[in-house]
């Protein structure tokens, strides 16, 4: 009696957070500079503008960004923002799942919550300056809602303002909305004849979110995602092969930046799934169709080139639902004997904990790899020294994120779109002595001439602040520059960083 009072009041959920969280800050890796990538998102902290710094740095989720701003903004150091990412995968977690209260079996909650933050995909993502543990964070807190809302056939229309939040926090939660919208109206919860001004707020903020991040999308993107679109030519066998491929992909790791919903191995995380499909069948069949539902949905997304299909970081967004099903098999396991039920149980508490002392999040598990202490000094050097330099476009994100002093977004008019990488817009640094020639890779000659043109005259010397370099982008700089000046002095190279002086 006493172990399940324990188990019901949450108790064991609060004992597991907390060594989860200990065991993990204890093994995080000391972060100076943010990747690339990471840097677009936050860049904006460093604007002035509300406008800037909501366009500045996504395409599709700009609550998002702002949330990384704000939190990078107030840090102290880089390692201490992404502390402060992985608590909120934490802690945000921990209070949908035991503040939500649900008609749901403690010992699943548990199990559910350990699965979560033991996660390969969800935990190395966790300390990204991405939208996808937010938009897992809404996933499970639809499919809370769900429950919530069929146990007491009742919706109010506020939920609607806080599923626009939502979708202002990430597109992508517009999936796991409107099949929770379908389920209600399937179940008769919300009426379609009793539709008021509300529903139609929420369908024009929809629309106009989806019609704006469209606009800024660019082909670079497309291009990027097209490897998990579904395959249009083929016939049925081809796009058969895919989706099974692609399904896989979800249960178990496939690359470096894929890894998988679960912790165990593939067979092991399909049994599971499997025998979570038989509980809810038995149980909780509307879970499985909201389930079933979002999977359609991203399936036919996919189909059309919307959105990509599959256990990429994009999908994070589902995999908290795979797990779920996955909690709700091991439960059915558990339970298959009324006398092992809570030894089995126990079993499992103990195998999570173990989990949290073999497994260490890492930020570098899911980006390329660059010296960080040389990342370093070129920004520093960037900010402290008043001599010409040059910045390669690949760093100009990250520079204007570590940047000393305020910095503008480029001037830019609707939808948005920069002169950056992938369409994003650039920082304008204001001191004069910091020269941006090229803002992108071009597959032609046009950096190089450019750098030559630029360079020909009123430059004695110059110095090239590089970060995040590839090597076949970062080619034409130095071409370029060769051509005008007949000196060369290496100050910093290092793994995607360098320093060079070119005088005359």
């Amino acid at each position: 009696m006493k172990t399940k009072n324990f188990i019901e009041k949450n108790y064991s959920i609060y004992i597991f957070l907390f060594f989860f969280c200990i065991f993990q800050l204890q093994k995080f890796e000391n972060i100076k500079i943010l990747y690339g990538d990471d840097s677009w998102v936050v860049v904006g902290s460093n604007y002035g503008s509300i406008l800037d710094k909501v366009v500045c740095c996504t395409i599709t989720h700009p609550g998002s960004s702002l949330i990384h701003q704000f939190i990078f903004s107030i840090s102290p150091s880089t390692s201490f923002y992404i502390k402060v990412l992985f608590l909120i995968f934490c802690v945000g977690f921990c209070l949908i799942i035991v503040l939500h209260k649900v008609d749901i079996d403690p010992k699943i909650k548990f199990i559910f919550i350990a699965l979560l933050l033991t996660s390969p995909m969800l935990s190395h993502y966790s300390v990204r300056s991405k939208p996808y543990i937010f938009d897992a964070l809404v996933s499970v807190y639809i499919l809370f809602f769900l429950i919530k809302s069929i146990k007491s056939n009742n919706f109010k229309n506020y939920n609607l303002y806080i599923f626009a939040f939502f979708i202002f926090l990430s597109l992508i939660n517009l999936f796991s909305i409107t099949a929770l919208l379908i389920i209600l109206i399937y179940k008769k919860i919300i009426k379609l004849k009793n539709l008021n001004i509300h529903y139609f707020l929420f369908i024009g903020f929809s629309i106009l979110v989806t019609y704006f991040s469209f606009q800024k999308r660019s082909d670079e993107l497309t291009g990027f995602w097209s490897a998990y679109f579904a395959p249009t030519e083929g016939g049925v066998a081809l796009f058969l092969r895919w989706f099974y491929f692609s399904t896989l992909r979800i249960f178990a790791p496939s690359n470096k930046l894929d890894l998988g919903a679960l912790n165990f191995s593939i067979t092991i995380s399909i049994l599971l799934f499997i025998f979570g499909i038989i509980y809810l069948l038995k149980n909780q069949k509307d879970i499985l169709l909201f389930i079933v539902l979002i999977f359609s949905i991203n399936l036919i997304a996919s189909i059309f080139q919307i959105f990509p299909y599959g256990g990429s970081r994009l999908n994070i967004y589902y995999m908290p639902l795979v797990i779920f099903v996955c909690s709700c098999g091991i439960s059915f396991l558990i339970n298959i004997s009324s006398l092992l039920k809570n030894t089995l149980f126990i079993f499992f508490v103990v195998f999570s904990f173990i989990t949290i002392n073999s497994t260490a999040v890492s930020y570098s598990q899911t980006t390329r790899n660059f010296n960080q202490d040389s990342a370093e000094k070129v920004i520093e050097f960037v900010n402290t020294n008043e001599k010409n330099i040059l910045i390669y476009h690949g760093g100009l994100w990250t520079i204007g994120a570590y940047f000393n002093e305020n910095i503008e977004m480029e001037d830019l008019i609707y939808p948005y779109r920069g002169s950056g990488v992938a369409s994003m817009p650039i920082p304008n640094f204001q001191k004069k002595n910091i020269h941006v020639v090229c803002t992108k890779y071009e597959n032609n000659d046009k950096c190089s001439n450019k750098i030559s043109s630029y360079f020909k005259t009123n430059f004695d010397e110059i110095y090239v602040a590089a970060i995040h370099i590839r090597d076949f982008q970062y080619e034409p700089y130095l071409v370029g520059l060769r051509t005008v000046f007949t000196k060369e002095t290496v100050l910093i190279k290092s793994e995607e960083v360098q320093l060079i002086l070119f005088s005359k």
